[in-house]
C-alpha cells in the first residue's frame, strides 16, 4: 500500500517530536510544501531553548524520555512541551526558575518568568523577548506546591522578588 507525500511527512513528524499522529497529520496537512514541518525558531526562542536544555540535559535524566517528556510541539515564536505528569513539577521547579542564593550565583534560567499555572500549562516567557514555552501535563496544584517547596531554601527567587523585570 502506498503512502502519501502528507502520510509521510505525517510519520516522521510524529516520529522526530513524538506528538500522536492525528496532530501531526493535521499539522503537516496545514503546512505548504517546501515549507519546515518544524520550523526554524526565532533567534530569541532560540535562546529559550538553549537554556532549557542545558537545564534537563543528560546525564541527570532518563535517555529515552529524557526529563518525562513525551512529545513535543516546536513553532517559530514558541514550544510546547508535554510531560508525562505531577511527578516532573519537583525537578522542573528546582532547575528552571531564576534564584540567586547568599553568594550572588544564579541558578536556573536567567531571566525566566512564570505564568500562573492553569489547565493549559504553565507558559516560561524569557524577559524582553517573544519567546515562550509552555510546559504542560503538570497539574496547576502540583506546580504550585513544588514552588512553595523550593521557595523554603535560603534561595532568593527572581520571579517573585521581580516578575516583570530582571533582578539586580
Amino acid at each position: 500500500m502506498a503512502t502519501t507525500a502528507l502520510q509521510r511527512d505525517a510519520e516522521l513528524l510524529s516520529l522526530y517530536t513524538g506528538l500522536p499522529y492525528q496532530s501531526a497529520h493535521h499539522i503537516a496537512g496545514a503546512t505548504r510544501r517546501r515549507t519546515p514541518l518544524i520550523p526554524l525558531p526565532s533567534r530569541q526562542q532560540q535562546l529559550l531553548e538553549r537554556w532549557l536544555l542545558r537545564r534537563i540535559a543528560w546525564p541527570a535524566c532518563d535517555p529515552v524520555r529524557p526529563w518525562g517528556i513525551k512529545w513535543v510541539h516546536p513553532q517559530y515564536d514558541s514550544l510546547t512541551i508535554r510531560f508525562e505528569g505531577d511527578n516532573m513539577a519537583e525537578q522542573l521547579a528546582s532547575s528552571l526558575p531564576p534564584r540567586v542564593n547568599e553568594h550572588g550565583e544564579v541558578s536556573g534560567i536567567p531571566g525566566a518568568r512564570f505564568s500562573p499555572p492553569s489547565k493549559k500549562g504553565i507558559t516560561m516567557i524569557l524577559l524582553g523577548t517573544a519567546a515562550r514555552i509552555v510546559l504542560t501535563g503538570i497539574s496547576p496544584e502540583a506546580w504550585k506546591t513544588a514552588l512553595k517547596t523550593e521557595d523554603r531554601y535560603a534561595q532568593q527567587s527572581c520571579y517573585r522578588r521581580s516578575p516583570n523585570a530582571w533582578t539586580d
